[in-house]
């Protein structure tokens, strides 16, 4: 419950927090799941199809996300980059990520292989979450991808 009154722990002269919750990925995320479970989620995948399904599939499916990242060890702060286009499973990433305590970090796939294996290293990246089609362009990063532990092709 929000409350007015000013509490001893906020200090003098200190307003009350304006929420009782803390906003992040998973407040979106059960938010979403719970008040719009049947709202439809349309996007268009690599070979130019469209893909549609509700929030409550998308739920569903970013919770097989979020346990798949526990079953392969990843740590609470470890970086788990994407390599995806903007679709249904780059969304489930990046919701499916944060959620777990991880860190998503988006790369381009525009960039050159140079800058996307000096920006994989500085992040010190985990895992990958590569698109299929986007399989060559990180194959051809090589040594490049020394830190990473896990590449995971979305299909």
């Amino acid at each position: 419950m929000i409350t007015a009154e000013r509490r001893v722990s906020d200090g003098p002269g200190l307003a009350p927090p304006m929420m009782e919750v803390q906003l992040g990925a998973w407040l979106l995320f059960d938010h979403a799941a719970t008040h719009h479970a049947s709202t439809e989620i349309v996007s268009k995948t690599a070979d130019g199809e469209l893909h549609r399904y509700t929030y409550s599939d998308f739920a569903r499916r970013t919770q097989k996300l979020m346990h798949a990242l526990d079953r392969l060890g990843l740590e609470p702060g470890d970086r788990v980059a994407t390599l995806a286009w903007s679709h249904y499973r780059h969304l489930e990433a990046y919701f499916g990520i944060p959620c777990t305590r991880r860190v998503v970090h988006t790369l381009n796939p525009r960039l050159s292989i140079a800058d996307l294996a000096y920006i994989i290293g500085h992040a010190d990246d985990r895992a990958i979450l590569v698109d299929p089609d986007l399989l060559p362009l990180l194959e051809q990063l090589g040594d490049a991808l020394g830190g990473v532990k896990h590449v995971v092709v979305l299909g």
